[in-house]
């Protein structure tokens, strides 16, 4: 067998990279389109709440504007990891 790289579930099943959905909170990331594969690995641990529109959470998130408050952000995540954990 011959190993196809990319992306696979737990299961085995490839995604197709394509697939992946992009959260907004990823648009406003200084880190969007630059580190892709641990942005697609973290996305990919949360396609189903993705989907069903929970909050999605990146503690490793930085804002690319100044004027979002990151730490107003990180705080909610942290919330809801603990409610939701």
């Amino acid at each position: 067998m011959i190993d196809e790289g990319g992306y696979y579930l737990d299961d085995g099943t490839k995604v197709d990279e394509k697939s992946i959905p992009v959260p907004t909170l990823c648009k406003s990331c200084i880190k969007n389109g630059k580190e892709v594969v641990a942005c697609n690995i973290t996305r990919m641990d949360q396609m189903e709440e993705i989907q069903k529109g929970e909050l999605f959470c990146c503690f490793a998130y930085e804002p690319n504007d100044p004027a979002i408050d990151k730490e107003a952000l990180l705080r909610k995540m942290e919330e809801y990891t603990a409610l939701n954990g």
